[in-house]
């Protein structure tokens, strides 16, 4: 499976929730793969609670993440800012 990772760092707090990304894929969803969603915080990376209108990347469509923390901003990369993580990881290794 050819997968592209990519990170983006935002130089400013993201501000109201929800937020929603519009992501375009073409990866066949992978019956043993979740995805973990989380952000950059005080206390490293926390969980973040997501509606997922691509069905775990199969498709195009919008990702809608609800923060219910405040973000703060890491360094990453040799880069200072506020990130989104998304991982993948094997089922029921996440909850």
């Amino acid at each position: 499976m050819n997968f592209i990772k990519r990170m983006t760092v935002c130089k400013e707090p993201i501000i109201g929730s929800p937020f929603s990304l519009y992501i375009q894929c073409d990866i066949q969803k992978n019956q043993n793969v979740e995805w973990k969603f989380s952000m950059s915080s005080l206390q490293g990376f926390q969980k973040v609670i997501v509606e997922d209108e691509t069905e775990g990347f199969s498709h195009s469509g919008l990702i809608h993440f609800y923060l219910d923390k405040e973000m703060s901003a890491m360094l990453l990369f040799e880069k200072y800012g506020y990130w989104i993580k998304i991982e993948r990881v094997a089922k029921n290794q996440y909850s």
